[in-house]
């Protein structure tokens, strides 16, 4: 499926800037929504547009585009789509007449695809941050790549997913693909632990090892969190066989 939704709206201010619910009028064909529901959440890109009110123009287009996160898609009782989004990011130093131009979308509410975006961003220099890419990656990947992994381990890509969810799902697919797991989470709390260790089992030929650990929020490997990875890695590789 195409990965990312493109959204319009001819509001001004701080309208792609806050979370809210969108409605759309019910003028075209919006039948790509009925697979998009189904894979939230989904990238979106909401931009703006000019608009005449009684008869004075009134130009939104020059206001920067947003990245969002759509959580939400729903027909009301007459047909019309609404969709629930959050803002992820703002894309400063560039126009929506731009980003709109160079998308080369010419509806309220369209698709888009991967390719075509990672082409467009090129051009305008954006950098888009990691868990909004992580939405198009996973969106791409389609519900052939979810048959693939199962019902328990896609769990990691729903929506409300936790980190218990994560921790757990984590062991088990480690433990499906033959490691034998340790599980560490609370214990020796005022320690600091990891969620765990799996190890190859004993007795093979080419054996490693490795620490997880789950975070339920988008997380970068800062220094600090670095000095932590050593100091499990040093602890816990003493006490494998």
């Amino acid at each position: 499926m195409k990965a990312i939704l493109v959204l319009k709206t001819n509001e001004s201010g701080e309208f792609w800037y806050e979370p809210r619910e969108v409605g759309y009028p019910r003028l075209l064909s919006y039948d790509f929504l009925d697979a998009a529901a189904q894979n939230l959440p989904l990238a979106g890109i909401g931009l703006y547009l000019d608009r005449h009110r009684e008869g004075r123009p009134e130009p939104y287009s020059h206001l920067e585009p947003a990245l969002l996160r759509i959580t939400g898609i729903r027909k009301d009782g007459t047909g019309r789509p609404h969709i629930r989004v959050e803002p992820l990011a703002r894309l400063r130093g560039v126009r929506s007449a731009d980003l709109d131009r160079l998308l080369g979308v010419d509806r309220w509410i369209a698709p888009v695809t991967r390719e075509r975006w990672s082409q467009v961003r090129r051009e305008l220099g954006i950098r888009p941050p990691r868990d909004w890419e992580h939405m198009v990656e996973v969106a791409e990947a389609g519900p052939e790549c979810r048959e693939w992994l199962g019902p328990r381990y896609t769990r990691l890509i729903e929506p409300g997913a936790d980190y218990a969810t994560a921790a757990t799902v984590t062991a088990e697919a480690l433990a499906a693909i033959g490691f034998d797991v340790t599980v560490l989470k609370h214990v020796d709390i005022g320690e600091g632990n990891p969620d765990g260790f799996a190890c190859t089992p004993a007795g093979e030929r080419f054996g490693f090892w490795l620490v997880y650990n789950c975070k339920s929020v988008p997380f970068h490997l800062a220094p600090e969190e670095m000095f932590r990875v050593r100091r499990y890695v040093a602890r816990y590789g003493r006490e494998l066989p």
